[in-house]
């Protein structure tokens, strides 16, 4: 399935959590690619299919951010081995504006 994620099991991107359910967090844009296969698949089997979750959407998103501090943060739920649910996001430092009001 997934041949890079999988040797990082022991790195902390895999969790194993009970019913045989396992968490697998994805940090960069080559995990990314890497379950881009599962993504794709988890989005054509959706009745009514988000733009926003499309995933050369969310890495051209990311891209054209680069150099502000903002890395992928997508969680991958997997029962039995198959995927189950996907979280998706990203994280990244944001500089708030402080005004004065009145």
């Amino acid at each position: 399935m997934i041949s890079n994620l999988k040797s990082q099991r022991q790195t902390g991107n895999w969790q194993k959590i009970k019913n045989h359910l396992e968490i697998v967090t994805i940090r960069s844009l080559e995990e990314i690619e890497e379950i881009r296969p599962i993504w794709e698949r988890m989005q054509r089997n959706q009745a009514f299919p988000i733009i926003n979750a499309d995933v050369d959407r969310y890495l051209s998103v990311l891209k054209s951010q680069k150099g502000q501090n903002i890395r992928p943060h997508v969680i991958l739920l997997n029962r039995d081995g198959h995927p189950e649910a996907m979280v998706i996001g990203h994280i990244g430092k944001h500089h708030l504006r402080r005004e004065k009001l009145f």
